[in-house]
């Protein structure tokens, strides 16, 4: 670079930048007050820590780093050579000895007997390991506020947390400027012969805030309040860098906000990504379809009067490579042997393998073999469960029971579950699949909720570039079955090759914990919701050693306070509560809408 016909070092360069950066971020207007200054608009304080406890536990200074306000905490750590720290603890001791061969007060001589006994106790650890290193602590706590009226508050809550912890503090009267300039990212330390501190490494250590619980990232959706820091929890899962996956799993008894936690995470995903991402949910108790209908999307009722089908048959998937051609039906076929295992759980292997060998043949009659190809194919182009129950009427002896069961989905009760072409719409980016009609028969709504699973998971699988969220509530419907739980773990382990999501609730540990499937579905959990859970889930989840708690964690989850409790998000862990704004409680709960704010939606 060259100015004024002269060419700059780069260290010249360097320093201009950083002046000429100072003098950007400065503030308008500095002035020093005896007990605060003012920058600009803003009044600030600096406070000096001027000792410390004499023992303390982990985490002892975790309640100062959560501090509601605007607050910082700056601590120059300085190394210091130990054959110099030890002359120094030698001269130190032997002046404190003499002090105390003379006349002093009480209170003076106390100090003098502490900082002794301190000096010794430093000496010691020095000589008995090796000259261990020695560190110069500094620590200053800032304070920025608005006002000054508002400065003093800070300062007097902040000292109630200060107190508790058993540091020392005080102002930098007179010296306010001075102590700014040593809470400011330029490493300058000072008033060091006010906040010097001897300490060793587990000293030090003790007082990095590896408890922090914040988590706020620059974007993403907001999925509750901290409740230690009252700030806002911030969390982006489209991060790929931090999160490998985004799937998140929540669990929490009835009544403690699972339910009203997806409906306030969906409506905020629909208006940050509603224009590129088509959205699935299934809804076994009807909880979305009312605000599903209210935001544009589409509902679909399954049950036993309706008229909306989705035919077991139909397949939607298709592969343009020749080689890979037959693994489609191949596939299929996997996932209608669980369908057909979900209605009658009491097959055997020889009857499984006389399925196979009849579903092969129904296909047949419709011309669809290995070789075919779907795309394009119409709807009413497949078989039904008619056709398999009238090819099994003989030759299938062994069959019969089978039949038997299958003849209440063509002819009886269930007849209007699947029998038919499929007639269902996916055009809408947003679909959601109410079966709550079905909650009476607990035969039938397992099975409709893997159907509905299998056959989104088609529609989910035909690209892999849209984005994609699926919500799957009361999922331990699905867990009642090792073949439904495997399925539902291989989707929530293949969605994110889909640009997809998975958020899957359920109401105890227990339905995941007791097989290999739902533990499977805990470990790929990128993201979890604790809320309110009964003791043994508590101990269901410390025992398998899913996911480690705290006994303040345990406490909180065993207070059972609805909306609150544990979110985790990859490494992250913060005590949250659930939010929501007045128009999202409008559109969710227009009743607790109108009780809040006196008026209905």
């Amino acid at each position: 670079m060259v100015f004024s016909g002269k060419k700059l070092s780069e260290l010249e360069l360097y320093i201009g930048t950083c002046t000429d950066l100072k003098n950007k971020i400065a503030p308008g207007v500095a002035e020093e007050q005896r007990d605060y200054i003012i920058l600009g608009n803003n009044y600030a304080r600096t406070l000096l820590v001027v000792d410390y406890p004499g023992s303390v536990r982990g985490n002892w200074l975790t309640k100062l780093y959560r501090f509601s306000g605007n607050m910082n905490i700056s601590t120059h750590i300085v190394p210091i050579a130990s054959d110099k720290m030890i002359r120094h603890l030698n001269q130190s001791i032997e002046e404190y000895e003499a002090r105390l061969d003379q006349p002093l007060s009480p209170v003076r001589r106390k100090e003098t007997e502490k900082k002794k006994t301190s000096a010794e106790h430093m000496l010691d650890i020095l000589l008995a390991h090796n000259h261990k290193t020695i560190f110069l602590v500094h620590t200053y706590i800032h304070l920025q506020a608005m006002s000054l009226e508002e400065l003093e508050r800070l300062t007097e809550r902040l000292q109630s947390i200060i107190w508790q912890t058993g540091l020392s503090v005080a102002p930098a009267r007179d010296n306010m400027m001075h102590a700014f300039k040593s809470v400011l990212p330029i490493c300058d330390i000072t008033l060091p012969h006010y906040t010097h501190q001897n300490m060793h490494a587990a000293a030090v250590s003790s007082m990095l805030p590896f408890d922090e619980s914040e988590l706020f990232m620059q974007s993403g959706i907001i999925m509750g309040q901290n409740m230690h820091t009252d700030n806002v929890v911030l969390v982006d899962m489209n991060d790929k860098k931090m999160f490998p996956s985004r799937n998140m799993l929540i669990l929490g008894t009835t009544g403690m906000g699972k339910s009203f936690f997806m409906q306030k995470h969906l409506l905020r995903q629909w208006v940050l990504e509603r224009e590129d991402t088509r959205f699935f949910l299934i809804d076994p108790e009807r909880e979305f379809a009312r605000v599903v209908k209210q935001i544009g999307g589409q509902v679909i009722r399954l049950s036993n009067n309706t008229e909306h089908v989705i035919n077991p048959f139909h397949i939607l998937h298709d592969i343009t490579d020749d080689d890979m051609r037959g693994s489609v039906l191949f596939l299929k076929m996997q996932r209608l042997k669980i369908f057909f295992k979900l209605i009658y759980p009491n097959m055997s292997v020889l009857e499984s393998a006389l399925l196979e060998r009849a579903l092969f043949a129904v296909y047949k009659q419709y011309d669809i073999t290995e070789h075919t190809r779907f795309a394009g194919r119409n709807a009413k182009d497949f078989p039904t469960l008619s056709d398999l129950y009238h090819h099994i009427g003989e030759g299938y002896e062994r069959l019969r029971d089978f039949r038997e069961i299958l003849r209440t989905y063509t002819e009886g009760t269930n007849a209007k579950l699947f029998n038919g072409a499929t007639n269902v719409n996916l055009h809408n980016p947003l679909i959601c699949f109410d079966i709550r009609d079905l909650q009476q028969d607990g035969d039938s709504q397992p099975v409709v909720m893997f159907h509905v699973l299998s056959f989104l998971w088609e529609e989910i699988t035909r690209d892999t570039t849209t984005p994609k969220k699926l919500y799957v509530d009361e999922a331990h419907l699905l867990m009642r079955s090792e073949k439904s739980a495997l399925f539902l773990l291989d989707v929530y382990k293949r969605i994110r090759k889909y640009e997809g999501e998975a958020i899957v609730a359920s109401q105890q540990p227990i339905d995941f914990l007791g097989a290999a499937a739902g533990k499977a579905i805990l470990n790929n959990s990128i993201g979890m919701l604790l809320l309110g859970l009964q003791d043994n889930d508590i101990r269901d989840l410390k025992e398998h050693d899913v996911l480690p708690l705290s006994e303040e964690e345990e406490a909180i989850i065993g207070r059972r306070k609805q909306g609150e409790g544990i979110y985790v998000a990859g490494n992250h862990r913060v005590y949250m509560r659930v939010d929501v704004t007045p128009e999202e409680l409008r559109v969710i709960d227009p009743q607790q809408y109108a009780e809040r704010f006196g008026s209905h939606a």
